[in-house]
C-alpha cells in the first residue's frame, strides 16, 4: 500500500517541481518518483566505479555530463 509523505520544500524547489512536472506532463509525484530512480541507477552503477552521468543524441560522443550527484 502506497505511504504519504510530507516534506519542506522552498519555493525553487516548488516552482521546479510545477515547471518540470508541465514540461514532462506528468504529476509532481512522478517527477520525484522518476528521480529517485534516476539516483537508484546512478547509485548502482557507481557502485560498478561508474561515477558520471551522461546524456548523448549520438551513443559515439557525450554531450554534456553530471558530476556531483552523489
Amino acid at each position: 500500500m502506497p505511504k504519504a509523505v510530507t516534506m519542506k520544500i522552498s519555493e525553487e524547489v516548488d516552482t521546479l517541481l510545477d515547471e518540470v512536472s508541465a514540461e514532462v506532463g506528468c504529476s509532481r509525484e512522478d517527477v520525484l518518483r522518476r528521480g529517485l530512480a534516476v539516483m537508484k541507477a546512478f547509485s548502482q552503477e557507481r557502485k560498478q566505479g561508474n561515477t558520471h552521468i551522461g546524456f548523448v543524441a549520438d551513443l559515439s560522443k557525450l554531450n554534456s555530463e553530471v558530476v556531483g550527484v552523489l
